[in-house]
């Protein structure tokens, strides 16, 4: 493994690819360096953040799966 990828960190939401103005307290992140991941892993363990949102990940998973003709990757997310 080299490159960016050891030090690559996506993180996304459906709320900022799909635009939804909701507070939908659902988000993932992609870590492909097991190294990095393990330190971020004991880093966000100690944050006690329990709260999760059903209404965010439904949503975010019917975005995902339904939103592509919606969805417009020229940043002109509305026709």
């Amino acid at each position: 493994m080299g490159g960016l990828v050891t030090r690559v960190i996506v993180v996304n939401a459906p709320s900022k690819t799909f635009n939804l103005g909701l507070a939908l307290l659902n988000s993932h992140l992609v870590i492909p360096n097991p190294k990095l991941r393990q330190r971020y892993d004991a880093q966000i363990g100690r944050f006690s953040q329990t709260e999760i949102s059903v209404l965010g990940q439904v949503a975010g998973q019917t975005a995902y799966e339904s939103g592509a003709a919606w969805f417009r990757p020229d940043f002109g997310n509305r026709p």
